[in-house]
């Protein structure tokens, strides 16, 4: 007759090589799922550097648009009917007497920059339509000369605001001038259509 407390050891010891074997399985099973894992989430990070990485580099070392430097020149305009005013003398006269529209510009704002061929059309219109002059003035915020402070000083004498810092000095303002008395001003995108520029030209002249 078998001796049952040997079936019993063999059994036992049958048991336990199965479990080993399944946690031996599990352990691997687990080890692969975590190296399918790690090499997913890289994979992942690899592609994302790919795609935002270059534009993180260009926000960090870029200037904004609303700030980004552009070399002015009497040419900006595209048009001769706009005079430039770099001084004093040439600005008293251009508006001490008549009707005379102002746009001051700069080297620094897109907005700016975007109004130069509207204000040109306009320039043009009125210099075959009307009797106003329409001068500009460009401002320096780098050697603040002499017309900075001209304009500076308009700002203080009639109470209008120079602006915060995407129109700094107050770069970007329309002002409309009546026998050397300001009338009317506003900034450059309120009237950044040619039509609406005329038809406050034309309002405040009336």
């Amino acid at each position: 007759m078998p001796d049952r407390s040997q079936f019993v050891i063999r059994h036992r010891r049958n048991v336990t090589r199965q479990d080993t074997t399944l946690m031996t399985d599990a352990s691997q099973q687990s080890r692969v799922a975590l190296f399918y894992t790690i090499f997913a989430v890289m994979l992942a990070a690899g592609i994302a550097l790919t795609v935002i990485g270059p534009r993180l580099f260009t926000i960090g070392t870029t200037t904004p648009p609303e700030m980004t430097p552009v070399q002015p020149t009497d040419g900006d305009f595209n048009s001769n009917a706009v005079r430039i005013i770099t001084n004093t003398d040439d600005w008293n006269a251009a508006i001490a007497s008549g009707r005379c529209v102002l746009f001051v510009n700069c080297d620094w704002n897109v907005a700016m920059v975007a109004f130069r061929q509207p204000f040109s059309d306009f320039a043009a219109w009125s210099n075959d339509n009307t009797d106003y002059k329409t001068i500009s003035i460009t401002l320096d915020a780098d050697s603040k000369d002499e017309m900075w402070h001209t304009i500076q000083d308009l700002w203080q004498d009639n109470s209008i605001s120079p602006g915060g810092l995407k129109t700094y000095g107050g770069a970007g303002r329309v002002v409309w001038f009546n026998d050397g008395q300001v009338i009317d001003y506003a900034w450059c995108t309120e009237v950044l259509e040619v039509d609406k520029l005329k038809s406050r030209t034309k309002d405040a002249f009336q």
